[in-house]
């Protein structure tokens, strides 16, 4: 999918594209089928850039159980952070808290500290990334020390 992403700009009917991965990202209940989906949406992210139900979906998505499900979705959720300015700006908030709950494995915190990079495109997204990155380094200190100290 990613090797045919100059191509879906291509695609005659996007809508009919998406209505086709969306189906399976809303009503699969197998979580590989839904990460395949996730994986399909973030190739596609230039033509969501305005897909309000495809943005609720993956934003749902970042709260799933399965670890492929979340590290698909997280590739989906940068992707979509760096075409489209009004999901940046609508997950920012779900990422920080995502980032700072206590119950969130320390990968996933990881990839979705990456993930603020992508959040950049107007003032009021800038503020609150920059907000969520200072209170994890405020929170998680000593975990930030002792990575350092293991791995370097």
């Amino acid at each position: 999918m990613e090797r045919c992403r100059s191509q879906l700009i291509r695609v005659f009917n996007t809508d009919i594209l998406v209505q086709k991965v969306h189906s399976v990202l809303e009503k699969s209940i197998d979580p590989i089928a839904r990460s395949l989906a996730l994986r399909a949406f973030a190739s596609m992210a230039e033509l969501l850039v305005n897909n309000l139900r495809v943005h609720s979906q993956v934003r749902n998505a970042l709260r799933s159980p399965n670890t492929m499900e979340q590290t698909a979705c997280t590739l989906c959720v940068q992707q979509l952070s760096e075409h489209s300015p009004s999901f940046a700006q609508g997950s920012v908030g779900l990422v920080g808290r995502l980032v700072t709950a206590l119950e969130t494995p320390m990968n996933q915190r990881l990839q979705l500290i990456a993930i603020l990079q992508h959040m950049h495109r107007d003032p009021a997204t800038v503020l609150e990334s920059r907000r969520v990155l200072q209170e994890v380094i405020e929170r998680m200190r000593m975990c930030i020390y002792m990575y350092m100290f293991i791995y370097i």
